[in-house]
């Protein structure tokens, strides 16, 4: 494994944890985590939902490539992409920069 993997993998995992810790105090497996389950763990702020559900995605889809969950919750659930702000909305006259 490279450095830059085990950077990746520790990142996803640390946007990942909090909801895991919050499920291990209701549920005694990842077995019993389903779609409502995943819909109701994500916060309502956008950067928080996706970085969550792409720490959750990871963990589920290793889980069911290893045979160690039979579904992955996080199948077609949508957080929205990281994006950069809309240059339509930047106001250029007072950017001083042109």
């Amino acid at each position: 494994m490279t450095k830059r993997m085990g950077r990746v993998i520790g990142t996803q995992l640390r946007w990942a944890l909090p909801t895991l810790h919050a499920w291990a105090t209701e549920h005694h497996s990842l077995r019993e985590i389903g779609r409502d389950d995943v819909l109701a763990a994500l916060p309502d702020d956008p950067m928080g939902r996706y970085t969550t559900m792409q720490g959750l995605r990871s963990i589920f889809r290793i889980l069911k490539g290893r045979k160690l969950v039979f579904v992955n919750p996080t199948t077609r659930i949508h957080a929205p992409r990281r994006s950069s702000p809309d240059p339509s909305r930047w106001n250029w006259t007072n950017s001083g920069r042109i």
